[in-house]
Order: structure tokens, then C-alpha cells, then sequence
């Protein structure tokens, strides 16, 4: 059975050993997640305490995240659901951001606290109140009176969790508490999410001291290991935050000796002194560097992925230009909706995915996909529908939260979602013409962003054009794309041809991070050294294809390539070639 072109990332959650009846401590869980259709597993390093627990050491304190990596790889080990395609389980890893959390009172925390519609409480803003607390930065008192001030009498809307429990609050008093009326009551738990409706909050860096301890210590090492593919940042702003992972992740392997530190000189030493603090983490950084190769690869490798997430007001209103600065985008329906108004959503997840789609980057559509799967055997049809209409809307992945990390179904979601996703997938919708006008379009509009003037850009144009939309005339199987980063079969991707994308590539990470651009087939082909002709490297190409029973003797393929091999020239080759016997 095919798999289906739209990808489906699946969160893992926190086990509890102690309980064999739940459904995520099945020994083979998350193999039978791969088999039901999961390409990409999501870890949420939020609930990760290495960090307040002042662990240290390469790794120390993440022994939970890495017997998930250890699942992961075990699932894909065997090959189980290639199906003739290098096709590995790839990892992304959540930062948890400038997340504002409550935090209960220690006689508190294990009924958690009951609030009634009509109390009035007082919720400590700041770290040090006896009283219960959020855990925000020495602004947010100031940022909520802000906040009130913007409101009006009508009081600022407050939410915990997901908006399941409400507050308005009415004042801030000279202590920094918070006092306030409970709209809609409930009980809530240490640690939820707190969020002040439409307050901007005065932070310093997008990278909280937890992000770069996670990242120093687990995240990077674990990514220049391969076993992490994406990293994920939260309530990105705008693309300078983007930048600042990226310097952060630069100061880092400077300090471990490989390329030059950032131009921001605080961030660079604020990296280097988690290294030279700890030898054993420093020599950790070593090792795997002297064990990447010295080729044309190596830029590649050293290359971490970022995932923005878009969950704000200010991420939203500058999403294209967040685009432009990072490896993919996630639209965080749950922020986002706690951050505005719910009719908004649907809107801002339309611009979001179109500056995406434009753009050639993979974006992922999140947050209560089939949220009453936690608890039921069937989603809701409103459930279905949302899943169809984001595929439509081209959405490269579409993401389970708790659905699959805490609920009472995982697998049976994701089969459910694969099983929708496949249907918006084959669908024709009449009142847009037929399918080849409808794409024609489509191929205008791309064609209007000037990111993508240049040969590599008319190269892949053509190349779905010719293989989607004259498949009469040509014929073609496939459109194969030999890539030593993979960014020609994502560029081609982004049009959304009928036929499959085979991504022709040189090192199995790379395969990898392909898991999250829609439709592409990653196959690891053996190393081709920069100047190999391309007649080669088609027949290396061809040979592996044939071999995985992808193609047959005498089946005609769109071949597109940069030439010479490796040498830096981007994507200016396109050929119509047919397959060889023998």
C-alpha cells in the first residue's frame, strides 16, 4: 500500500512505566506508529527538567528523549514501511520557548487547583509570591498592566491550558499579583500554559536560558549525531529570531572548533561557556565533528534545520518574511488561537501555508487535528474536515499532539489521519476546472515570487510541468532529483506534481530531513565524488531505482540535476531519460 504524499508528524509523550496498560508502553509503539504512517516523530523538550535540576554532561538528564531516539531508530532499522524507498523515521526536536507556565503551591500540585465561576484569585506574576505563581520574566507585571490598560473595562481575557479555564483580570496590584475573576471554571495543573489575550510580551531573546541548555547539551549533539533532524523554535516573532538559533548553534560548534563564532559577541561566549564548563560535553562536540566527512556534504550536515513555529500576533504579520529565513514553518494552532480570535485561525493558517507552499518550504499544520481521538475510536466529522481542507490547502505535514502522546487511540489516529489525508489527496474539486488548469495557476502565482527567479527555479518549473501536466506525451514514471541537500525535490514538491519525487541523495541524514517535504521519495545513493559526469550519476541513479522496484526497463523519467556534480552550480540540467535494462 502507498504511502500517502502528505506527511504525518506524531508527538511522543512522557511514558509511566508503572502502568502497562497504557497504549504508549507498548514495547513496539512506536514501530507500529511508522507502519501506520508516521514520518516524523516529534519530542517536546517543554516538559524536559534537566535544566531546573541543573543536570550536566553530554546528555545528562535526557535519558527519556534518548530511549525515544532509541525507539525510533529501532523502527525504521528493519526498513519496515519503505515500501522500495530509504524511507527512516525523522525526529524533530520542540523548544519550548518564552512560554509563560503556572506554577502551583507544593500542597497544590497533585489535585491541582479548583477554581468555580465567579472566585476571585490572585495569581503571583513573577517567581518569588507565596501564592500561585507564573513563571515569567521581571517585565510581565508590567507587560499586563499594559495589557488592562489596552483592554478597557471590559478586563483582559486570560487563558490556562488551552483555553479550557478562564480569567479576566482586573488589576495588577504593587506586589506583581495579578487579581482576577474566573469566567469559566475548572481545574487546573502545575505547569499549564498561561496566556494574556493580546498582550506583547518584553522578552530578551526568543532562546530562554532552558532553550540553550537543551540545545547545548542534547539537541546539537544528538543533530550532528543524525538521530535529530529539525529543531523546532517557538513563538517566533520575526526572522531575527530565526537568526539567533542559528548564531547560538554557530557559537557553539566555533567553540568546539569548527567555522567562525557569530558576530553577536555575548551570544558567542554565552555558547562557549556551556562548553568549556563542562570537558566532558566539549569533547562530546569533538568527537562527532572529526567523524562527519570532509567533503561537499559536510556544509550540509552541519546545516540544523529550523522549524518555525507561528503562534503569535507578531509571527503571523511577519510570516513571509519568517519564511524567507527558515527550513519550514509550523502553523501552532493552539497559541495562535489563544492569541487572537478563533475566526481569525482559519485565515492566518491560509496565508501562512500560501507564503509557505511560494516559498518551496515544508510547513506543518498543528493542534487539535483529531483532538477527541484522546478519548474516542472515531473523530468528529468537523475533525475530518479540517484535516481534508489543510491538504487542500497544501499543507506539506499535518501534526498530532496529544492525540498521539497521551490518548487512549494513537495508532488508530494516525491510521484515521493517513486515511483522510489520502482522500483530500485524490480529490478533484469540479468548481476549479480540471486538475491541469487548476495547477497551471498555481505554477503562475509560485512563479510571481522573486526568491525563485534564476535557472534552479525554471529548471524545477519545468520539470513538473513537464512530467504533471504532459503525462500523455512523456509519459513519465517519475521526476527524479539527484541533490546533495535535497532542495531540488523540495523545490519541485512545491508544485504538487501527480507523479512521485524521487530525491536522489548521497547521505542517509539527508534522506531524513526529507520526511516532512509532501510527496518526496528519498532514496541514498552511493557517493558520487563532485565532477562525476552526469551520465554516471544517472546510470548510479537509474540502477538504485530499478533495484527498489520503483521503476521497470523501458519507463521514461524527468531527470533535473546541477552540473558538474557537486560543484555548486544549483539546478540547471533537465532531461527526459528512459530507464535502461540489465
Amino acid at each position: 500500500m502507498a504511502l500517502p504524499r502528505t506527511r504525518i508528524v506524531c508527538t511522543l509523550g512522557s511514558r509511566d512505566p508503572s502502568d502497562p496498560s497504557i497504549p504508549q508502553n507498548a514495547p513496539d509503539f512506536v514501530d507500529r506508529l511508522f507502519e501506520a504512517g508516521m514520518s516524523v516523530a516529534r519530542l517536546n523538550l517543554s516538559h524536559n527538567r534537566s535544566f531546573a535540576e541543573g543536570a550536566s554532561g553530554a546528555g545528562g538528564g535526557y535519558a527519556r528523549e534518548d530511549r525515544w531516539l532509541d525507539a525510533i531508530e529501532a523502527a525504521g532499522a528493519a526498513g519496515k514501511g519503505g515500501r522500495g524507498t530509504d524511507r527512516r523515521p525523522s525526529v524533530l526536536a520542540d523548544l519550548q520557548g518564552v512560554k509563560i507556565r503556572l506554577a502551583l503551591e507544593p500542597d497544590r500540585r497533585r489535585e491541582g487547583w479548583s477554581l468555580a465561576k465567579g472566585d476571585r484569585v490572585r495569581v503571583g506574576l513573577g517567581r518569588h509570591l507565596p501564592l500561585p505563581h507564573v513563571d515569567g520574566g521581571p517585565e510581565l507585571a508590567e507587560d499586563v498592566r499594559r495589557g488592562l490598560a489596552a483592554a478597557g473595562r471590559d478586563g483582559l481575557l486570560v487563558h490556562v491550558g488551552d483555553g479550557e479555564t478562564l480569567l479576566r483580570a482586573v488589576a495588577v496590584d504593587a506586589s506583581g499579583a495579578m487579581e482576577a475573576e474566573v469566567v469559566v471554571g475548572g481545574t487546573v495543573f502545575d505547569r499549564k500554559g498561561i496566556t494574556f489575550r493580546g498582550v506583547v510580551l518584553t522578552v530578551d531573546s526568543v532562546l530562554t536560558g532552558k532553550d540553550r541548555h537543551d540545545l547545548a547539551r542534547w539537541l546539537v549533539p544528538r543533530f550532528l549525531a543524525g538521530r535529530v533532524h529539525f529543531a523546532a523554535l517557538s513563538f517566533v516573532r520575526g526572522p531575527a529570531d530565526v537568526r539567533t538559533l542559528r548564531d547560538f548553534t554557530a557559537g557553539l560548534l566555533a567553540a568546539a572548533g569548527e567555522g567562525a563564532p557569530p558576530a553577536d559577541a555575548a551570544l558567542a561566549e554565552d555558547a562557549a561557556r556551556h562548553l568549556r564548563e563542562d570537558p566532558a560535553l566539549l569533547a562530546e562536540y569533538r568527537r562527532l565533528l572529526a567523524a562527519l566527512p570532509a567533503d561537499g556534504a559536510r556544509a550540509t550536515l552541519l546545516h540544523l534545520p529550523v522549524v518555525a513555529k507561528i503562534e503569535t500576533r507578531e509571527g503571523a504579520a511577519a510570516a513571509a518574511s519568517i519564511v524567507r529565513e527558515c527550513d519550514g514553518v509550523m502553523v501552532a494552532r493552539g497559541d495562535l488561537g489563544l492569541q487572537c480570535e478563533a475566526r481569525d485561525v482559519p485565515r492566518l493558517q491560509k496565508e501562512i501555508l500560501r507564503a509557505a507552499t511560494r516559498a518551496g518550504k515544508p510547513c506543518i499544520v498543528a493542534t487539535q487535528m483529531l483532538d477527541s481521538m484522546e478519548r474516542f475510536w472515531e473523530p468528529k466529522r468537523s475533525e475530518a474536515s479540517d484535516v481534508f481542507n489543510a491538504v487542500l490547502d497544501h499543507a506539506d505535514a499535518v501534526m498530532l499532539s496529544g492525540e498521539t502522546s497521551t490518548g487512549l487511540y494513537p495508532v488508530r489516529a494516525v491510521e484515521v489521519l493517513r486515511g483522510i489525508a489520502e482522500a483530500a489527496e485524490g480529490f478533484d474539486d469540479p468548481a476549479l476546472g480540471e486538475r491541469e488548469q487548476a495547477l497551471a495557476a498555481f505554477y503562475g502565482a509560485v512563479r510571481t515570487e522573486r526568491a525563485w527567479h534564476g535557472p534552479s527555479a525554471a529548471v524545477t518549473d519545468h520539470a513538473s510541468y513537464l512530467a504533471a501536466l504532459s503525462v500523455p506525451t512523456v509519459g513519465a514514471k517519475a521526476i527524479v532529483a539527484l541533490s546533495l541537500s535535497g532542495g531540488t525535490a523540495r523545490m519541485v514538491a512545491r508544485f504538487r506534481p501527480r507523479v512521485p519525487v524521487v530525491a536522489g541523495v548521497y547521505h542517509a541524514t539527508v534522506a531524513r530531513r526529507l520526511a516532512l517535504s509532501y510527496g518526496v521519495l528519498p532514496v541514498v545513493m552511493p557517493a558520487q565524488p563532485a565532477g562525476t559526469p552526469v551520465d554516471r550519476a544517472f546510470e548510479a541513479a537509474f540502477r538504485a531505482l530499478r533495484d527498489r522496484g520503483m521503476v521497470a526497463a523501458g519507463d521514461h523519467v524527468v531527470v533535473l540535476c546541477g552540473r558538474p556534480l557537486g560543484g555548486g552550480a544549483g539546478t540547471n540540467l533537465l532531461s527526459v531519460e528512459e530507464i535502461p535494462g540489465g
